[in-house]
């Protein structure tokens, strides 16, 4: 501190304001590289190797280190997102499997911090182009490693890539599509991804006819025209939206009562069209043991992970009825979710996942943007994907990581009457800020930072 004599009087003088930090390198650049990297190793972890995981958490952390300071409480500031988690974590104490289920919440946890961060620091818009790279790198490595599975129910010889399912390849190819349609309708994409978009785009339906999985290829177009369809509604006025909202409830409803009249006729036929049977391809066989186990530990559940292990009858003898060893699931998230963390656990995941289906939507309605509809899109792909699979809330999960990021990014632009919060015009030399100076503005304020 400097002094100052006045009247012979010492003041002692405050410091002057220090200068805002200025990184030491691109932090979008990198982040956005972080991502991609992401992307493709949290895909090929599902090839049943450890080490993907170990190269997405070794990236992430002297990321994470160096902006400590900053990431301290923006991690926090949504507790929706971290109710799992939690629970996943404490119920560490009631598992019979409690170094696995410890394990486990403790990479859950990880994966979703990682995704929170991703969100903070990358530009939605960014993020879509680096999770387009990732994508794309994965079908590319899927067409190199000719793998195929032979189904131990139905028989049939299905191509898996390098990964053990082929529910798993279709999965990660329904993303790839989905994320090439949002780069194409959205114009502010550079033309170096949208020509990567157009590619990927034109050979995502193929690669999802080879990988033979229905579910997928019904799953993924209505995907699509949520997307589509969001996105022209989110941009029509609200009298618009009220008739053409209406308009679609009196086409849709003589619809709706001709299927129920069908009933199980049409579920036959419905069936057949799919390649399934009336077991689903047996997961009716496991949703019916599930609903007997559940009231054994209705409440709080066996715990995360608790479940399928080694020497526990119960998921033995699962394994040899399925003809497989280790791993497997229920075939629904609901029904997996409550065998392990109770109906405590399955409250709070449906909770979590409507509060970002709904926040999504609205900040697609208010942004009026493709990437917003794109997330919305992405976490309606998920929840009906719940219905038959098991992709959240798993640790190391590309699922995890893009819903994460779907609610990090909702809760923070419906959190405010704006997106961000915009600086106020001055007359004489007043421009209005681009998206991209908002969303910045908006990341100083969550991390505590100052980019001007």
């Amino acid at each position: 501190m400097d002094q100052l004599t006045i009247a012979g009087e010492q003041r002692v003088l405050p410091d002057p304001p220090m200068p805002a930090a200025t990184p030491v390198y691109d932090v979008v650049l990198v982040t956005w590289l972080l991502t991609a990297l992401s992307t493709l190793c949290l895909a090929l972890v599902m090839t049943g190797s450890s080490l993907p995981a170990y190269v997405f958490v070794a990236c992430w952390i002297p990321f994470t280190v160096y902006h400590a300071r900053g990431l301290t409480k923006a991690l926090f500031k949504s507790p929706t997102i971290w109710a799992y988690p939690v629970l996943a974590l404490i119920s560490t104490l009631w598992s019979q499997a409690a170094a696995g289920t410890f394990r486990g919440a403790i990479e859950l946890a990880v994966t979703f911090a990682f995704a929170i961060i991703a969100a903070l620091y990358l530009p939605p818009r960014k993020l879509i182009s680096a999770t387009l790279c990732g994508l794309s790198v994965v079908a590319v490595v899927a067409l190199s490693v000719r793998g195929f599975v032979v189904d131990p129910l139905t028989g049939s010889v299905d191509f898996v890539g390098p990964f053990q399912s082929k529910n798993q390849l279709a999965f990660f190819i329904a993303l790839l599509w989905l994320t090439s349609l949002a780069i194409l309708v959205d114009a502010r994409q550079h033309w170096l991804f949208r020509s990567l978009g157009a590619l990927s785009f034109i050979a995502s339906g193929p690669l999802l006819i080879l990988a033979r999985s229905a579910t997928s290829d019904v799953t993924s177009v209505a995907a699509l025209l949520v997307l589509l369809i969001n996105l022209g509604f989110s941009r029509l006025t609200r009298t618009a939206r009220a008739i053409a909202a209406f308009a679609v409830t009196v086409i849709l409803l003589p619809g709706i009562v001709l299927l129920a009249m069908l009933g199980s006729e049409l579920q036959q036929d419905s069936l057949a069209l799919l390649g399934k049977d009336t077991t689903l391809t047996g997961r009716t066989v496991l949703w019916e043991r599930a609903f007997e186990l559940i009231p054994e530990h209705p409440w709080l559940g066996q715990g995360y992970h608790g479940f399928w292990r080694e020497g526990y009858i119960e998921a033995e003898s699962l394994w040899e009825m399925f003809g497989v060893h280790g791993g497997f699931h229920f075939h629904d998230t609901l029904i997996e979710t409550t065998i392990e963390t109770g109906y405590v656990g399955a409250a709070i995941l449906v909770f979590f996942v409507l509060s970002v289906a709904f926040h999504t939507l609205s900040w697609s309605w208010r942004e009026k943007s493709a990437e917003a509809s794109y997330f919305f899109a992405i976490v309606f792909l998920l929840l009906v994907r719940a219905l038959v699979e098991v992709d959240i809330p798993s640790e190391f999960s590309l699922a995890t990581f893009v819903i994460v990021i779907a609610a990090q990014y909702s809760f923070t632009y419906t959190a405010r009457s704006a997106p961000v919060p915009a600086a106020p015009l001055r007359s004489g030399n007043a421009t209005p800020q681009t998206i991209e100076q908002r969303d910045q503005r908006g990341r100083d304020h969550l991390l505590g930072t100052n980019s001007r």
